[in-house]
């Protein structure tokens, strides 16, 4: 499904559009942390490794999260 990343000014970043629950956990984690390792957002999302990469993945795809390495980082600016 169609998602996108909505910035404004003064305002944090928004997910919007068909994303799952857990997607748009390990999204919001790697907004607050900026830059992270999957093993460390798939302990704090409280999800397997594998399952944490293949969504993280989806998210790169997607280009909703920049992947660097083994490690997720957001889009833009903040990144």
């Amino acid at each position: 499904g169609l998602a996108l990343v909505v910035h404004l000014p003064a305002v944090a970043a928004h997910l919007v559009g068909a994303v799952t629950e857990l997607e748009r956990r390990l999204w919001e984690l790697v907004m607050s942390a900026g830059c992270c390792g999957v093993a460390a957002l798939a302990e704090s999302a409280g999800v397997p490794l594998d399952e944490a990469r293949t969504q993280l993945d989806g998210l790169a795809r997607r280009r909703l999260l920049r992947r660097d390495d083994d490690a997720f980082a957001p889009l833009g600016a903040a990144a």
